[in-house]
């Protein structure tokens, strides 16, 4: 007797068997800040929601292969969502190609191939999996959330967002990443905003299932680490509709160094609605005028005694000019597009300050995040706490240079002092 197996079980068996093996080698793969890889849950005229997911990818994160007559890329996506409720399974595979016809298209700046694509979603907990196989990255990208669709009951609404838009092209600012979502999107993305004269565009969406207009207070604000009040913005609104989209141009650029809690508030006499997200300033004129020492710590990790010396004598506006030679010089790509070890760096101070920062300071300064700004993630790590003295001993080991740093701080805290490097 034989068995038959149609292509689509086939396709679906290869995704579940490369999510499932996959989950503890790809902490790691994240797409390079250049690629955005978007998701929003929309609803459908009938009520249904859906998940839906842009993907934007500059060729020049592509590798073409010659072929007749051009070049060519090829790549894959995958999506499964799984239900925490149900175990129910949404699935697709895209399989694309890309041609050019010589290679110089091949790396244009300003070419960018775009994709939408969408998972039915019922009401639950939803645990989403997307993955981007391409010729150029050791590992697939990997996009993973957690989403909590609600139930279409009546009167049910939600916000969400807030997420990152390009601005026009007198502000600066980086592609769109979503941030934490306390009712349904939980995710760890943050956003690093770089530029001179910089300001971030927010956007913020507004979900309902019925058509009912709720009129309150919308609130914005930006608060430094020490919950010191950088930006504020109050106005009286109505959403009349079921979806809207609302956005706020933050002036970042007299803004020192560092982290701040972004807030995003809607207020009825019934109810109140909020949505947060972290928000770090990088290299902005505040940097060069006022806080350059904070500036250089960014690039203490990778920097050689001499150039910071040197960099440290700077004043005035040569100190733009010597920042740009230091990246200049600190560039793998050479003479193309981009700098990957500056992009590298920026993602490893998000990292940092999200997950070490402390009350004293934020989280790229510590200890454990100037380690992780020069070395990236630990291989291993062990954590163990001296029950006697209430200490905690966190041990972080990279395999491959033979090295391992030990942590030492108090339990609960996030404090904590390196104490000894061996290897």
């Amino acid at each position: 007797m034989s068995v038959r197996i149609s292509p689509a079980s086939v396709i679906l068996l290869l995704l579940i068997l490369v999510s499932g093996c996959s989950t503890r080698t790809l902490q790691m793969t994240a797409p390079p800040r250049s690629v955005v890889f978007d998701h929003r849950l929309e609803i459908l005229n009938d009520g249904t929601p859906e998940l839906l997911f842009e993907l934007k990818i500059p060729l020049q994160n592509l590798v073409f292969r010659a072929v007749d007559g051009g070049f060519k890329s090829d790549f894959r996506i995958t999506c499964q969502a799984r239900s925490k409720d149900t175990d129910h399974v949404e699935s697709l595979v895209l399989q694309e190609s890309l041609t050019r016809d010589s290679f110089s298209a091949c790396r244009s700046a300003d070419d960018i191939f775009s994709k939408k694509f969408r998972l039915p979603l019922g009401p639950g907990e939803w645990e989403v999996e997307a993955l981007i196989f391409t010729r150029k990255a050791v590992l697939p990208w990997r996009k993973f959330v957690k989403i909590d669709v609600p139930s279409p009951a009546d009167g049910e609404f939600f916000l969400q967002g807030p997420f990152w838009m390009k601005v026009p092209t007198q502000m600066i600012s980086q592609f769109p990443i979503r941030f934490d979502n306390s009712w349904h999107i939980n995710e760890e993305a943050i956003h690093f905003v770089d530029g001179i004269d910089v300001r971030a565009r927010v956007e913020c969406r507004y979900l309902a299932w019925d058509d009912i207009a709720r009129s309150g207070e919308m609130l914005v604000s930006l608060e430094s680490r020490r919950g010191e009040l950088a930006f504020y913005h109050r106005e009286e609104t109505t959403l009349a509709d079921s979806q809207a989209t609302m956005f706020w141009d933050i002036p970042v650029a007299r803004l020192t160094p560092g982290p701040y809690l972004l807030r995003i508030e809607f207020i009825t006499p019934e109810e109140r609605r909020e949505v947060i997200g972290q928000l770090d300033v990088g290299l902005t004129q505040a940097a060069f005028e006022r806080s350059w020492e904070a500036t250089l710590d960014f690039i203490r990790p990778i920097a050689q005694n001499e150039e910071l010396a040197y960099l440290e004598d700077a004043e005035g506006e040569s100190r733009l000019i010597l920042w740009q030679n230091f990246w200049k010089i600190h560039d793998p790509n050479g003479e193309a597009p981009g700098n990957f070890l500056k992009e590298s760096l920026c993602n490893r101070i998000s990292e940092a300050n999200r997950k070490f920062s402390s009350d004293s300071k934020p989280g790229y300064q510590s200890d454990r995040g100037q380690v992780y700004l020069e070395l990236g993630p630990p291989d291993l790590v062990e954590n163990h706490l001296d029950e006697i003295s209430q200490r905690a001993i966190v041990i972080w080991k990279y395999v491959g240079l033979g090295r391992t740093y030990v942590f030492e701080g108090p339990y609960g805290m996030n404090s904590f002092s390196l104490i000894r490097v061996t290897g």
